[in-house]
């Protein structure tokens, strides 16, 4: 039974491997039949499958659809030495082609484009920008350009002209400087910038701002790379940047002092008493230094005089000093300034 059982195997895998074979040598043969019918006549075949694309499309063109797709932005090439005063023109471009194209067609498949012809131009009236199919082109096979409106299109152009301006800072975090710290002078490299632009709006503008300076927390000099901000969308500016040397300082201000009784300052006895008449004589101050010395100021730390050992024996009036202990402390005036004699 053993042996019957193996043999029957045997057979059946001998079999299976024959039919294998057969539908190996059916593939080769259908492999063979395919391949004449692609290279037999080939070019003629290709000829053929052209002019029935070409028909298709013909056909599919000369039953196709139409629209209108409004708001198109013109591209404009604006030659260097003019400027477009407005934002750009649109138009509506009407086109045809199958319903289905015209379905899934983008708005940014289609390029509406134009050049302004400097010929043409004049300072003293509009510039009429002329339009034609011509102009429009669309990134997309089957769809064609039949229309546009409107034809002609009235811009505002003006004479591009540039002219040098200073650079202005502009601060963040003034609030954050010491009490006692500020901004003493800032400087910029370069310290002008050049600006472009239509004439109308060159000519308003004298000077350029920066993008904040950030001041958070400084307490010494520093430098900073920064911006400049042009001040119109339509106004260029060059170089972009700018390198500012801000100079950080003591807080300066000023205090007066009222009433304060003024000192004269003699030779001798004999001298102070020809001046009697100021014995009783009063002025105001106004000092100035940083903020911090300036507020600690006490009378004690300074007193205003006149000196008349500095006098000539004819001079009738003489002017006012005032001597301050801190250094760091100046006279900004006196008043009166001056006072008259009277021996």
């Amino acid at each position: 039974m053993g042996k019957k059982h193996s043999t029957t195997e045997s057979n059946s895998s001998t079999q299976h491997n024959i039919e294998i074979k057969d539908i190996k040598k059916v593939n080769k043969s259908l492999a063979r039949r395919l391949l004449g019918i692609i290279t037999n006549d080939f070019p003629r075949k290709v000829i053929a499958l052209f002019f029935a694309l070409l028909i298709f499309f013909i056909v599919d063109f000369k039953i196709g659809d139409e629209t209108n797709l409004d708001n198109i932005i013109i591209r404009l090439e604006v030659p260097e030495k003019l400027s477009l005063m407005e934002k750009p023109s649109t138009v509506t471009v009407r086109l045809k082609g199958s319903k289905d194209r015209l379905n899934v067609l983008m708005r940014n498949q289609i390029h509406v484009e134009a050049i302004i012809d400097e010929k043409n131009y004049s300072p003293d009236y509009p510039y009429n920008l002329k339009l034609s199919t011509k102009n429009v082109s669309v990134s997309m096979p089957g769809i064609s350009v039949i229309d546009i409106n409107p034809k002609v299109i009235e811009l505002n152009i003006e004479d591009k002209i540039s002219k040098k301006v200073p650079v202005v800072p502009r601060y963040t975090g003034m609030n954050k400087l010491a009490d006692n710290l500020t901004v003493n002078e800032v400087s910029f490299a370069p310290s002008t910038i050049t600006i472009s632009g239509a004439k109308s709006f060159v000519d308003l503008i004298d000077s350029v701002s920066t993008k904040p300076i950030p001041l958070d927390n400084a307490n010494e000099s520093f430098e900073y790379k920064t911006f400049v901000i042009a001040p119109d969308k339509k106004v260029s500016v060059s170089p972009k940047n700018v390198v500012a040397k801000v100079e950080i300082g003591k807080k300066f201000s000023k205090r007066t002092f009222s009433n304060i009784k003024v000192k004269i300052i003699c030779d001798n006895i004999i001298d102070l008493k020809k001046y009697s008449n100021l014995e009783n004589l009063n002025a105001d101050v106004r000092l100035f230094g940083p903020v911090n010395n300036i507020s600690e100021m006490q009378s004690a730390d300074f007193f205003i005089f006149i000196d008349t050992s500095k006098l000539a024996t004819d001079q009738v009036t003489v002017p006012l000093e005032c001597w301050t202990k801190d250094p760091a402390i100046k006279v900004e005036n006196i008043f009166p300034a001056k006072v008259n004699l009277y021996k």
